[in-house]
């Protein structure tokens, strides 16, 4: 299985792509989302638990210091 590391995420300067991140609200999925967003992606995180997307969404927000964060559950 190919390995791959935050560093190879290719930078998007528009948001011209869109990523869904499933389980994006812990673990694995909550890092993969924030390095996307780190990357400029547009981020869909996919949770069946509505106040922990809105938790992640917000600890996304302030650990980047971005208040735009395209994030959405």
């Amino acid at each position: 299985m190919p390995q791959y590391t935050c560093e190879e995420i290719p930078t998007i300067e528009s948001r011209s792509r869109v990523a869904i991140v499933t389980g994006g609200n812990e673990g694995i999925g909550k890092v993969t989302a924030r390095e996307l967003v780190r990357k400029g992606w547009y981020v869909i995180i996919a949770s069946r638990n509505q106040q922990k997307a809105n938790e992640t969404i917000v600890d996304i927000q302030q650990e980047l210091n971005l208040s735009d964060v395209a994030l959405h559950y």
